[in-house]
């Protein structure tokens, strides 16, 4: 098979990446160890409104709560900063799936398996 591009990684990033490309006529192959992204997740939930508006829309379904401050803790002192909706909690399972599903609708192609080998002009796949 032959793709202009190949992404290593289905999770946010990558499928992003692949999305963008496909968006735009590429021949995309989307590659991930997992058979399925978004399972399991590796990291924490908590994402800025502020940093994804303008370029990722947040589906409502992948929201698990909404962030309107912050408690900052210290040695000997507490104190809570009120910033209406700043953020979002997500559910990691859905949100990446979503951003995996978003790049299969746009064109780009998957596989599941780990690159074991890249040159110039070609890669192996186990």
């Amino acid at each position: 098979m032959d793709f202009e591009i190949v992404v290593c990684g289905a999770g946010p990033a990558g499928s992003t990446a692949a999305y963008k490309a496909a968006e735009q006529d590429h021949s995309v192959l989307l590659v991930d160890r997992k058979p399925r992204p978004g399972v399991p997740i590796f990291c924490a939930e908590g994402i800025s409104r502020s940093m994804v508006k303008d370029y990722l829309e947040i589906k409502p379904e992948w929201i698990s709560a909404r962030v309107n401050g912050a408690l900052i803790i210290s040695d000997n002192y507490q104190t809570f900063v009120n910033y209406p909706d700043v953020g979002y909690i997500l559910d990691r399972e859905r949100f990446d799936y979503g951003l995996f599903q978003k790049a299969i609708r746009a064109g780009a192609q998957f596989m599941a398996g780990e690159i074991t080998d890249i040159s110039d002009d070609h890669l192996i796949l186990n």
